[in-house]
């Protein structure tokens, strides 16, 4: 790790965008072996691809999973969800590069690709659990019940979008 630091501050050697950026990915999971997530996170916080079209939108994305798995250690779920989701948007532009369909899926299918985007998190699962999370809420502090299930319902309808709803007691 301290010879790749040293690379990488050398102003005399200057490295290809994609040997950069490989070089920090691997220097990021080393720290993150080690446990050392704050430096994962000073490491790889201001990374980005240059502006344009980046040389490997593949290795970002990856760097930015590591970065949301530290940010997650750290209890930084905010920063790690908008890690994961660009980190699964640079992913899924590698992939668009792509020409041949076969190729294109081969490259998705792959086990670690397959792995990283199955993390990212898709609206409406989180709008779903944070509605979940407020009807919780609700069931705890509301002592009327019409109120309860007027707000439930309410929740609910937010959740799912939609324009009219009820609920069926027996």
């Amino acid at each position: 790790l301290e010879e790749a630091s040293a690379l990488l501050a050398t102003e005399s050697i200057v490295l290809p965008e994609a040997g950069r950026a490989g070089l920090l990915l691997q220097m990021a999971l080393a720290h993150t072996k080690l446990g050392h997530h704050n430096d994962v996170v000073s490491l790889l916080r201001d990374v980005a691809p240059s502006h344009g079209v980046p040389v490997v939108p593949h290795v970002f994305g990856k760097m930015q999973f590591v970065l949301a798995d530290a940010s997650t250690a750290l209890g930084r779920t905010d920063e790690a969800r908008a890690c994961r989701i660009k980190g699964g948007e640079l992913i899924q532009l590698a992939a668009s590069r792509i020409e041949d369909p076969d190729w294109r899926r081969d490259f998705l299918d792959q086990p670690m690709i397959r792995k990283l985007l199955a993390t990212v998190p898709k609206e409406s699962e989180t709008k779903r659990i944070e509605a979940l999370y407020d009807m919780i809420r609700a069931l705890n502090s509301e002592d009327n019940p019409e109120a309860l299930l007027e707000s439930s319902l309410q929740m609910a309808m937010q959740a799912v979008d939609a324009e009219r709803g009820m609920i069926l007691l027996s």
